[in-house]
């Protein structure tokens, strides 16, 4: 697929490799995986196997960026679009890691009813995570107290929760707000980049949801 898929693509290609879902052939996603079919370890180890194929440099290139892990198409774009270098369109921020546990206090006065939470992005040196909330999976009020409760653990736990909806997302500018506003609880800095702007990042973005 490196040579004929355009870059940033392959390396969506390889993170869906390295993912917990499934595209299926309608375009919707099955959460059927409990675990990844194989590992961006995986990949590098495979391609150092692989001289003389075409599109080689490519995808060597693309495994280094590929995010093991992933709970969903929207999780992929998240992490490619903020992750991904200026140079590629992305925001270039530190690149999270996709489903990271975190335990929960099991004892004393502020012990969880859950043992452990997976949060969609985080960022461990930080301790800061990035939730997607779907339509689907995070509405009722059953699933918002849920949802509450989730977070309020985490806030206990010392880690900084930033929400993403879907309708802030496909917005080019809200995409542009969140990241800033993951920058900010990063402590990192979102340099600019002469041609990039907000409308083609929220392009590239929907591009990486929609393909």
């Amino acid at each position: 697929m490196a040579a004929s898929l355009p870059f940033v693509s392959l390396v969506k290609l390889g993170t869906e490799l390295c993912s917990l879902y499934t595209l299926q052939p309608n375009g919707s996603a099955g959460y059927e995986r409990v675990l990844p079919p194989t590992t961006p370890r995986a990949l590098e180890a495979y391609l150092g196997r692989c001289a003389g194929m075409r599109g080689l440099a490519d995808a060597r290139k693309a495994a280094c960026l590929v995010a093991a892990s992933s709970g969903s198409p929207m999780e992929t774009a998240l992490a490619l679009i903020l992750g991904l270098p200026l140079r590629l369109g992305g925001y270039g921020l530190p690149r999270p890691i996709l489903n990271h546990r975190i335990d929960a206090l099991q004892s004393g006065p502020n012990a969880m009813e859950r043992r452990y939470y997976l949060c969609d992005l985080y960022w461990p040196e930080a301790r800061v995570a990035l939730e997607y909330d779907s339509d689907l999976e995070h509405t009722g009020p059953s699933r918002i107290a849920n949802d509450a409760r989730r977070r309020n653990d985490l806030t206990s736990l010392s880690v900084t929760t930033i929400t993403a909806t879907r309708d802030q997302v496909m917005d080019g500018r809200g995409l542009d707000r969140l990241a800033h506003q993951v920058a900010r609880a990063l402590g990192a800095r979102i340099r600019s980049k002469r041609g990039r702007s907000t409308r083609a990042r929220g392009e590239l973005f929907r591009s990486l949801v929609a393909s």
